[in-house]
């Protein structure tokens, strides 16, 4: 199986070439702000009118492309990407044509293209605003589920990937759907301000003010034995009291499987690793929660969670 992936401002020169260049296209980053390196850095481009192109041979095939964008220290966007495989229709994608914030990002999952010059073509650029790209995954076929991340699977469809975006109440034990609103969060009544939270979007969320937890969850797409890694970090850090990250299976709320509490002013990445968890396909539920602890001021907290099987 055919399979490249780019970690752009890494390797992105040895993978991929700019045939036509408008806009001054650059690399940043590298200065670890996002411990994952994918993220961390990019190819940018400034504010131009026009697009800049770029290829990768490839064979003649389908394929389907997985896109990231973002900038870790900075916000910007809206971003553009359009993709061609017989190097003159081009297709914008959708997912992409969004502004990010600082250390936020916006990424496209298995995108499908056929390839039929002999070469994937990129359309990058051609907006008001600076464009930043972080990585690009080349494969034959999906993304496979035997490795699976919370940013990168992130979707406005509840169940893609087997990721779904819900709130909890510890009062009554449950856990509740999010609504879609029209800025790629998720929010308990499908609002967008405070009384709107619980909120989770591509690489965080918000708890809400009346307690409720925001959790980003993932169901067991086959049977067998999972661990998982992931990073988190308070994305404010101007007053509340801090949150409670918790990972939980199923229903043992009480009994979580990893917690880190971070304080209001804490702005330090925390790593987190837990192995040999068993799932049943279909069954097992691994919920990521962001806790408000007794008030959720300021306490919107960055999650990425990879999970990954034996």
């Amino acid at each position: 199986m055919y399979s490249i992936r780019c970690i752009l401002g890494a390797v992105f020169a040895a993978a991929l070439t700019c045939v036509a260049a408008d806009a001054a296209v650059f690399t940043g980053g590298g200065s670890e702000v996002n411990p994952n390196p994918e993220y961390d850095t990019y190819v940018g481009q400034n504010a131009s009118g026009s697009y800049d192109t770029w290829e990768i041979t490839l064979p003649n095939n389908d394929y389907k492309v997985t896109i990231a964008c973002g900038d870790p220290s900075a916000a910007t966007g809206p971003h553009y990407v359009a993709l061609s495989g017989d190097g003159s229709t081009y297709s914008q994608i959708a997912a992409l044509n969004t502004a990010t914030d600082e250390n936020e990002f916006a990424t496209a999952t298995n995108v499908p293209v056929t390839v039929s010059a002999g070469k994937l073509s990129l359309r990058l650029g051609g907006n008001s605003q600076a464009n930043r790209i972080n990585f690009i995954i080349i494969s034959e076929s999906n993304l496979p589920v035997s490795t699976t991340a919370a940013s990168t699977s992130y979707s406005r469809n509840q169940s893609q990937d087997w990721w779904y975006y819900q709130s909890y109440n510890s009062s009554t034990a449950t856990y509740t759907p999010l609504v879609n609103t029209s800025n790629n969060r998720w929010s308990v009544d499908g609002g967008t301000g405070g009384a709107s939270y619980p909120q989770v979007w591509i690489n965080g969320g918000y708890p809400g003010f009346n307690g409720l937890d925001a959790v980003r969850t993932w169901l067991a797409p086959t049977t067998g034995t999972v661990d998982v890694t992931g990073t988190v970090t308070k994305s404010l850090v101007t007053g509340g009291d801090g949150v409670m990250v918790m990972l939980v299976k199923d229903d043992a709320y009480s009994s979580p499987l990893w917690q880190q509490t971070i304080a209001w002013n804490d702005a330090s990445y925390y790593n987190f690793s837990v192995s040999d968890i068993p799932v049943t396909a279909g069954v097992t539920k691994l919920h990521f929660h962001i806790n408000p602890i007794s008030n959720a001021t300021s306490d919107a907290t960055q999650l990425d969670a990879v999970i990954s099987y034996d």
